[in-house]
């Protein structure tokens, strides 16, 4: 028992070392804690207000382009020679679209029933048209739109259609233009936040409209089991963490007008790198405040127990009767240099009561 006693016993230098380091680190400790966590929200919201202000000025900018194409197609359906309905009439018309606007590959007009009637190109007109942009037109929508992948480009490109009214305003058919998608897909993928954030769109169904990886635009990439796709949702807007091959990824994504999902995201850890840098250098900190204890702990101790070691070395050899010894700690003033001077008082006191012992013997 006496034995792990002995072993158990902590030293003064042992007591003050965890003094210190409790008096030390409590309060860096929860400084660094408080700081963290204030450094971590604030992160939060500026990656949030960054992500976000990217996604509203490419959303813009999509919504923007759509618009002016939108326009541009009421402004010539409002045209005699487009209401006429006449080929003839139509047809230089549509070419100057074509001609004017580089990104408009054609313009051409379906009448009520879905035939080809003009034609910016001059080529005969092609069969019955009755595609979703078609369909959607001649349903009362304003805008119809479909995303096609271009048969000489090979690239994504869409299809826009507006009514043509007729004298009582019914529908008597649809101008409709074919235009690639590169313009509005450089604004978006060129856009770059930090080394890994890049941005990149998709439509209503998750598929691929622009992504810096060109292959996945060619080939209308369907990202409709894509984390972000379905992180997304039937939300308008939202950020949002993902993992991506093992890889964690924060991301904002906003909504078109068209219904399309435009997606920013980066590297969790690149847009958290300053949290983590400051957690770095609060373990630097800790870690030199751990040594720096430590060193004034010895140090202390040391002070501290050198001259009770020499006082317990004394008092042992009174104890096997060396009386005459000199004291070296009765020159300090302090607490130690009192013990040392009891003990000098009980050596002299021993010696004497010795001497009169002896004397009467």
């Amino acid at each position: 028992m006496a034995e792990t006693s002995k072993v158990l016993r902590l030293s003064i230098f042992h007591k003050l070392l965890v003094t210190m380091l409790l008096v030390a680190l409590f309060p860096i400790g929860s400084v660094w804690y408080v700081s963290r966590e204030n450094a971590i929200r604030d992160l939060n919201n500026n990656i949030e207000i960054q992500l976000s202000t990217v996604a509203n000025d490419l959303v813009d900018q999509v919504n923007n382009w759509v618009d002016l194409n939108q326009r541009l197609m009421q402004q010539n359906a409002q045209t005699e020679a487009i209401q006429s309905m006449n080929k003839a009439q139509q047809d230089p018309v549509l070419g100057s679209i074509k001609n004017t606007y580089d990104w408009v590959n054609l313009a051409f007009t379906l009448d009520a029933q879905g035939n080809n009637i003009g034609r910016s190109d001059n080529r005969p007109p092609n069969p019955p048209d009755t595609r979703p942009f078609y369909r959607a037109v001649m349903g009362g929508a304003p805008l119809g739109h479909q995303l096609v992948i271009g048969i000489k480009s090979g690239k994504p490109a869409l299809i826009l259609g507006a009514p043509i009214y007729g004298k009582n305003q019914s529908i008597i058919g649809v101008i409709a233009m074919g235009m690639t998608l590169e313009k509005l897909s450089n604004t978006i993928t060129t856009k770059k936040i930090g080394e890994t954030g890049f941005a990149f769109l998709l439509d209503e169904q998750g598929n691929v409209i622009a992504h810096p990886k060109i292959d996945l635009s060619k080939s209308r990439q369907d990202f409709s089991k894509h984390p972000a796709f379905l992180a997304a949702g039937g939300k308008l807007s939202g950020s949002f963490v993902y993992t991506e091959d093992g890889k964690k990824i924060i991301a904002y994504t906003e909504k078109t007008n068209m219904g399309w999902n435009l997606v920013i995201q980066q590297d969790y850890d690149e847009a958290f790198a300053p949290v983590r840098a400051a957690d770095r250098n609060a373990l630097i900190l800790l870690a030199l405040t751990v040594v720096l204890a430590s060193l004034v702990a010895f140090v202390v101790s040391r002070r501290f127990t050198k001259p009770i070691l020499n006082l317990t070395a004394v008092a042992n050899d009174i104890s096997r009767g060396k009386l005459n010894l000199k004291i070296a700690e009765t020159s300090r003033n302090d607490e130690i240099g009192d013990l040392a001077h009891a003990i000098e008082r009980m050596g002299n006191s021993i010696r004497l009561a010795m001497e009169r012992f002896k004397k009467q013997g």
